[in-house]
């Protein structure tokens, strides 16, 4: 990895299977894209963020972090991202982070209060997702962190959801994009509803139903 990334180390390693050496620098003349840097026997080299991956789930969630931010995004992990973040501990940083990626307590959270898919019930950790109801790119840091923004759903569902061609009503009852004709061919029917529904979510399901949905 860039040393530029070194702000997220703590962060990559609260990653289960993602294990980043905070130890030394790796130094390969391969490196040629990579910042130069003076290697333990003193010579001129290429430096990176030596990384191991335990497997390939550890790797997509890797990816999924690399890949959602580019350098620009790590003024956001050392507090100048939002005036609110100047007063983040380093742990809060690395759960917003954590939380992002869906991950860390924000996911366990979410997996508490749903006890599965929020619709269906379904239990199969690996194939439920953690969805913000009021997406990341407009929430601040507390509504980033607050599990009643939040929706468990498994993966056609949340696919739906944060591309807007579903939603759900004051009533928790699930609606349907008129565009979206083949909803049943992604077992997505009108009698779906989640399966309970606090106060607290409302605030967020009628953000999503005003601003996110295709109607």
């Amino acid at each position: 990895m860039r040393p530029e990334w070194l702000p997220l180390l703590d962060t990559i390693g609260g990653i289960e299977g993602v294990y980043p050496n905070r130890e030394a620098f790796f130094h390969n003349s391969n490196l040629r894209d990579f910042p130069q840097g003076i290697s333990s026997r003193g010579k001129i080299n290429y430096r990176g963020l030596p990384v191991s991956v335990e497997n390939k789930q550890a790797l997509a969630k890797l990816l999924t972090l690399v890949c959602d931010l580019d350098v620009s995004d790590l003024s956001y992990f050392d507090g100048s991202h939002e005036p609110e973040s100047a007063s983040l501990s380093e742990t809060e940083k690395a759960r917003l982070a954590l939380a992002r990626i869906g991950q860390g307590k924000y996911r366990k959270a979410l997996l508490s209060y749903w006890e599965g898919c929020a619709v269906t019930g379904a239990h199969q950790p690996e194939l439920l997702k953690a969805s913000h109801m009021k997406p990341w790119r407009f929430s601040n840091n507390k509504e980033r962190l607050n599990p009643y923004n939040g929706l468990l759903l498994s993966a056609n569902l949340d696919a739906a959801f944060d591309s807007g061609l579903i939603t759900f009503s004051y009533q928790g009852d699930i609606l349907i994009s008129k565009g979206f004709s083949e909803a049943s061919d992604f077992g997505i029917t009108p009698k779906m509803k989640l399966r309970k529904l606090d106060v607290q979510h409302q605030e967020y399901l009628t953000w999503h139903r005003d601003n996110e949905f295709k109607g």
